[in-house]
C-alpha cells in the first residue's frame, strides 16, 4: 500500500536513483493516468534524467497542455535500453496495450483493486481516489521539495478529473487534503479547469449531440445506456479519444442506478465503459467479460453482436446486484 512506510521507502530510494525511465499508462488515457505521467515527466527533466512517455492510444486534446505531451510516443513495441519501467493505472501490464523489451526494474502504480501485483515495485491503494492523490500523498509527507507550481499543477488534474471535480463517491478526506496541499503549492485552479472543461472543438460537441440523441434506458429505468460507431465518428471527423467523459452520461439519467456507454473500436469490437451510483456495482460485470475496474466505474472490451453485448451486459449488471 502506498501508505505503507516501507512502500513508501522503497520508492523513495527508487527517486533518488540515477536512473533513466519510461513511463507508459493504460490504453485511452484518462486524466489521472495523464496527470501523474506529467508530474513524472517534470521530475525526471528536474534530476536530469532521459525519460520518454508512452501510451498505445491518442492522447486528447483536453490534455495536451500538461507538461510532457508532446513528448508521447505511440507504438507497438519498446526497447527500454535497461531503463526502468513505470506502469500507470495498469492492472496487468498488457493493459498498456505495448510490449516493452530490455527493462530493468518496474514500478506499479494504481488504485484499482484488480491490480496483479506485478512489478517489483508495487504501490497499490485501492482506497485512494486517483494515483494522483498517491504520488501527491507522498511527495508531501517524504519529499516536499520537489514540488513546482507545473508539478502541482498536474497533480491536480489528475485528482479532479478522476473525482469528477469532487463530486464522485471517491471523494474522501485524504482527496480533499491532497488538492489543497496543490493548491497551497500553486496549482492554477481555474487555467486547469478551462482547460479540461472549456477547450472542446464543435466537432466534439456534434459528436455528443449525435450520442445524447440516443441514450435509453433498460430494465425499467434502472440501466442507461447509450451507443456510438465508427461511422459516427467518422462522420463528425472524431477520434476515440474526443469520448473522453462520455461514459458519465448513462448514469445522471433520472432513476438510473448503473449506466454503460459502448463504443464501436473495429469491426464487431466494441469497448463498454461502466458507471453507477448509489449501491450498485459493476466492476462484477466487467471482471465477468475480461475487464476490470473499481466497483463504480469499469469496463472491458469485447468482440461480437452489438445486440447481444448489450443485453448480455445489462443481465449481467442486474444479476449480480441481486
Amino acid at each position: 500500500m502506498m501508505r505503507d512506510p516501507e512502500t513508501r521507502g522503497r520508492f523513495h530510494r527508487f527517486l533518488q536513483d540515477t536512473g533513466d525511465w519510461v513511463v507508459v499508462g493504460h490504453r485511452n488515457p484518462d486524466g489521472d493516468c495523464l496527470g501523474v505521467m506529467a508530474a513524472l515527466y517534470e521530475i525526471g527533466v528536474q534530476d536530469h534524467r532521459n525519460i520518454r512517455l508512452y501510451s498505445a492510444d491518442p492522447i486528447p486534446s483536453i490534455y495536451q497542455f500538461l507538461p510532457g505531451m508532446a513528448h508521447v510516443k505511440h507504438a507497438e513495441i519498446v526497447d527500454c535500453c535497461g531503463a526502468d519501467l513505470i506502469y500507470l493505472e495498469c492492472p496487468t501490464p498488457d493493459r498498456c496495450g505495448i510490449r516493452f523489451e530490455n527493462k530493468g526494474r518496474t514500478v506499479n502504480l494504481d488504485h484499482h483493486p484488480d491490480n496483479t501485483r506485478h512489478g517489483d515495485i508495487v504501490l497499490l491503494d485501492p482506497e485512494a481516489s486517483s494515483i494522483g492523490e498517491m504520488i501527491t500523498t507522498y511527495l508531501s509527507e517524504m519529499a516536499s521539495q520537489r514540488f513546482t507550481r507545473t508539478i502541482a499543477g498536474s497533480l491536480y488534474t489528475a485528482i479532479h478529473t478522476d473525482t469528477g471535480g469532487f463530486s464522485y463517491g471517491n471523494t474522501s478526506e485524504h482527496a480533499l487534503k491532497a488538492a489543497a496541499t496543490l493548491v497551497a503549492a500553486g496549482a492554477d485552479v481555474e487555467r486547469i479547469c478551462a482547460s479540461v472543461y472549456q477547450q472542446h472543438p464543435v466537432n466534439r460537441f456534434q459528436l455528443l449531440g449525435r450520442y445524447l440523441g440516443r441514450l435509453e434506458t433498460r430494465a425499467d429505468g434502472k440501466i442507461g445506456l447509450g451507443c456510438l460507431l465508427m461511422d459516427d465518428l467518422a462522420e463528425f471527423n472524431c477520434t476515440l479519444a474526443d469520448t473522453d467523459g462520455f461514459s458519465n452520461y448513462p448514469r445522471a439519467l433520472s432513476g438510473v442506478a448503473a449506466g454503460l456507454f459502448v463504443l464501436q473500436t473495429g469491426p464487431e469490437t466494441y469497448k463498454v465503459s461502466l458507471r453507477s451510483k448509489g449501491e450498485m456495482v459493476v466492476n462484477r460485470t466487467a471482471t465477468q467479460f475480461g475487464g476490470g475496474g473499481h466497483a463504480k466505474a469499469a469496463g472491458f472490451i469485447r468482440s461480437g453482436n452489438l445486440s447481444d453485448i448489450v443485453n448480455e451486459t445489462v443481465a449481467s449488471i442486474l444479476k449480480t446486484n441481486e
